[in-house]
């Protein structure tokens, strides 16, 4: 009788610890599951919250492209009117530079005239230079050369004394 009253006590005993532990494993799984739930929503929310700045993001950058086209345009066309202004100016030079130049104006063919004596003078002058140029050029090198030469006679005469001096101190100390 004591025997079974302890073996019914035991596993009365075992069975309470074996809930116990269950009880103990279900909450810690809930707990888990609560967890995981959580980290779910704040993960879904977050990535949410990253759309969303990807969202503003991606028209931001769109909004400056657009601006920057804008301003390209602008400056094209801008580019394109000065230019334009230019060529119209240097149309306007050329005409009257023909005009001055034509043969049927009595100024023109004087001008013509004078912008050629112009030429030959500044081509003559630019010879003179050259020659000029030319002659200093080649008094330099000779100058340069007579330099190198004495250096050169100097150094030899130089080396002579020394190799004079040194075979006078050779006899001296034999």
């Amino acid at each position: 009788l004591r025997l079974k009253s302890a073996r019914v006590e035991r596993a009365v005993l075992e069975a309470k610890t074996v809930e116990q532990r269950e009880a103990r494993a279900n909450i810690e799984h809930e707990k888990r599951d609560a967890l995981r739930k959580l980290a779910m929503e704040q993960q879904i929310a977050m990535q949410a919250k990253f759309h969303q700045l990807a969202l503003a993001r991606r028209a931001e950058v769109l909004a400056g492209d657009l601006k920057r086209e804008t301003l390209e345009q602008e400056r094209l066309l801008a580019k394109r009117r000065e230019m334009k202004a230019l060529f119209e100016k240097q149309k306007a030079r050329e005409a009257k530079y023909a005009e001055m130049m034509s043969a049927e104006n009595d100024a023109g063919s004087a001008l013509v005239l004078e912008v050629r004596r112009h030429r030959r003078d500044v081509d003559a002058a630019k010879k003179e230079d050259r020659d000029r140029r030319l002659v200093a050029k080649k008094q330099e090198r000779k100058a340069t050369r007579e330099k190198v030469e004495s250096y050169a006679a100097s150094v030899g005469e130089m080396e002579k004394r020394q190799n004079a001096k040194q075979e006078q101190r050779k006899k001296e100390l034999r």
